[in-house]
């Protein structure tokens, strides 16, 4: 194995090395956001407090939307939290229930044909 070859096997290693650290990163903010928020939610009294914890989880999503590889996911995980707290919100079950089945099926379908 000659000098270049090396060298360049020791630049790969690093690159995916970077894109790990960036990976964890991400991950470490969803998890700060989310017990933040779970936090924040905690000190409102007289508050219901389980459509919040989807509000909470839809925001931690937030930051993975900006990421190339994880804007789809990302933005269907973030569309059906905020859904779901709407729908808990208002008390909208079986309706709030089907209309988010409906818009997770268009979006599915348009994404697929980008």
């Amino acid at each position: 194995m000659s000098l270049d070859e090396k060298i360049e096997i020791i630049i790969e290693n690093g690159e995916v090395k970077q894109e790990e650290k960036k990976k964890k990163s991400y991950g470490s903010y969803f998890t700060g956001i989310l017990l933040i928020g779970l936090g924040v939610l905690f000190f409102i009294p007289e508050l219901n407090l389980f459509p919040y914890i989807f509000l909470v989880l839809a925001l931690c999503y937030l930051p993975n939307m900006f990421i190339k590889d994880k804007r789809r996911s990302s933005l269907q995980y973030f569309l059906w939290f905020i859904g779901l707290f709407i729908v808990f919100y208002f008390n909208i079950i079986v309706a709030g229930i089907l209309i988010l089945v409906g818009i997770q099926i268009l979006i599915s379908g348009i994404l697929k044909s980008k």
